[in-house]
């Protein structure tokens, strides 16, 4: 009989702490967290491989941190896939804040040849580049949050 109230007061205990706001359903409400590309440069080039380093400012229009612990992403440039990344390492973006994080992206001869011959061909002032990926947010029932941004990148000269 102890056992059965105790089980009755917990569930009435935690019925009672999500009607008073306490409950992980106000993860619900939270707007999407932004992503900007600020940075793109080349960091190695090799015969095979090319790694690329990439600057997103991450933006958090909510009240409450966002713990990150992955991001995916893939680039495409000039309507080509150009390369893809991830990163593990866990970043918090602050309530009402925002961070930098930057990664490290790579593509093969292979994939972006195609991409580069266009690029060399034109020369242009500015390429068109599409970014989507997501987020790995670390808060409850959230999981995943896609992004998608397209934008205009100078390349270097």
């Amino acid at each position: 009989m102890n056992r059965r109230f105790t089980t009755i007061s917990a569930c009435v205990l935690a019925v009672l702490l999500c009607l008073s706001g306490g409950c992980p359903a106000k993860y619900h409400k939270l707007e999407k967290p932004k992503l900007n590309l600020v940075g793109f440069k080349l960091v190695d080039a090799r015969l095979l491989e090319q790694r690329f380093e990439l600057t997103f400012r991450l933006i958090n229009p909510n009240d409450v941190a966002l713990p990150v612990t992955g991001i995916y992403y893939e680039v495409e440039l000039e309507g080509e896939p150009f390369a893809t990344g991830v990163n593990a390492s866990p970043v918090d973006i602050p309530a009402y804040g925002e961070t930098r994080v930057t990664v490290q992206m790579s593509t093969t001869l292979l994939q972006s040849i195609r991409s580069l011959a266009a690029i060399a061909e034109t020369e242009p002032e500015s390429l068109n580049f599409h970014l989507k990926g997501h987020l790995k947010v670390d808060l409850p029932l959230l999981g995943k949050i896609p992004f998608s941004e397209t934008g205009q990148i100078r390349p270097a000269r």
